[in-house]
């Protein structure tokens, strides 16, 4: 698996390369359940670098894994960060976002990290 900060280095071309990036990040992430990947703390306060952040912590509460020191000191962002554009899904992302992207002014559905 490769360093998280590849995966938000290509992300950050396009919200598709997002969305692309953002899913392989979960899948190889959850195939392999260690945090080797994480264990640098990531550079950047931009909302892109906050929501691995943000998904890497859920991912290592949801598997029970050890959660690198460093995500436990989360940055939060200025200005919240919906990760769907769509209008009526923010109330949603607003009551449902998981404990690791609320932590950090991020919104997400609470089936974010699912991949189904």
């Amino acid at each position: 698996m490769k360093n998280i900060q590849e995966y938000i280095t290509k992300s950050k071309v396009s919200v598709a390369q997002r969305k692309l990036f953002i899913a392989q990040f979960i899948d190889d992430f959850t195939m392999l359940k260690n945090t080797d990947s994480i264990q640098i703390k990531i550079l950047g306060d931009d909302p892109v670098s906050k929501l691995f952040e943000a998904v890497a912590h859920q991912l290592c509460i949801n598997l029970n894994l050890t959660i690198p020191a460093w995500l436990l000191i989360p940055i939060y962002l200025k200005d919240p960060f919906f990760v769907s554009d769509l209008p009526n899904s923010r109330f949603l992302a607003l009551r449902d976002s998981p404990y690791a992207f609320r932590i950090r002014n991020i919104f997400a559905p609470y089936n974010y990290l699912s991949r189904c």
